[in-house]
């Protein structure tokens, strides 16, 4: 008779919210000796899985990507049979992929789940797809994917700001800045977070300095300065560098100056 699989308690769930906690606040270390104790707590196999995709997302960003990949394995492996496993499994070794820029081998990973589960986490899916899509300069292709992320039931308002973010982006890449105005400044008036809103803020500058209305890219770009993470260092070069071009646009040099400066400094971090 198989003996049945320990599972993880209440208590056990506790340690593993505190671990998403950890994890929220970037303390990807600790978060990943919680994940480690917990996987020790249970031989179900799906139980199992979930962990080692916390471990794997933890590797990921912490750019350990030979321990990443490692984790994402196992946890397909003990996934065979779960659908919805798999699924979450195809997605984190996608998210890995791209972290390394190996854009092409994540193309195939979420064309491949995509075929195998197209009902399964569809939008996760689609908007994985289109982020790739757009890194590859490939944006016209990626539009309609997002057009139809827009229209799928379900999506919260942060997750719609960001589709329009991505739209606004990849029409702003087309030349097509009407309709990225547009799709940018919907993603302003909803729920995003302040990563995606200095990048948004960002892109919007970027559409006003090319119509020439320089004040009003000065006011978006300063908006961005300060809801940008000081730990994203290339977008506070861009932001940097565009206030600089900006100010000088605008015939003060004394700004232009200061931001150069700064720009100097962020290039010397990156």
């Amino acid at each position: 008779m198989t003996p049945m699989a320990q599972k993880l308690s209440n208590q056990d769930w506790d340690q593993l919210a505190a671990g998403s906690a950890k994890f929220s606040q970037g303390e990807y270390e600790n978060a990943l000796a919680i994940l480690s104790f917990l996987q020790s707590r249970t031989t179900d196999p799906q139980e199992i899985a979930t962990v080692l995709l916390g471990e794997a997302q933890c590797y990921r960003l912490l750019e350990r990507f030979v321990e990443a990949h490692a984790a994402c394995d196992r946890a397909l492996d003990l996934s065979k049979g779960n659908e919805e496993g798999t699924v979450s499994g195809w997605i984190a070794k996608t998210d890995i992929l791209v972290d390394q820029n190996r854009l092409a081998d994540a193309h195939s990973v979420i064309e491949a789940s995509l075929r195998r589960h197209p009902i399964v986490n569809r939008s996760e899916q689609l908007r994985r797809k289109a982020d790739i899509l757009v890194r590859q300069g490939r944006e016209a292709e990626a539009i309609p994917i997002l057009n139809q992320l827009l229209a799928a039931p379900g999506l919260e308002e942060p997750e719609i700001a960001a589709v329009h973010h991505t739209i606004g982006v990849s029409y702003g890449a087309l030349g097509n800045l009407g309709e990225a105005t547009d799709h940018l400044l919907k993603a302003q008036s909803l729920q995003l977070s302040a990563s995606y809103s200095a990048s948004n803020r960002f892109w919007l500058a970027s559409i006003m300095a090319k119509q020439r209305d320089f004040m009003a890219a000065k006011k978006h770009l300063l908006n961005a300065l300060a809801q940008a993470e000081h730990s994203n260092t290339d977008l506070l070069v861009d932001i940097y560098e565009s206030l600089a071009n900006v100010s000088r646009e605008l015939g003060d040099e004394r700004d232009a100056a200061r931001f150069w400066h700064l720009w100097k400094a962020a290039r010397e971090k990156q």
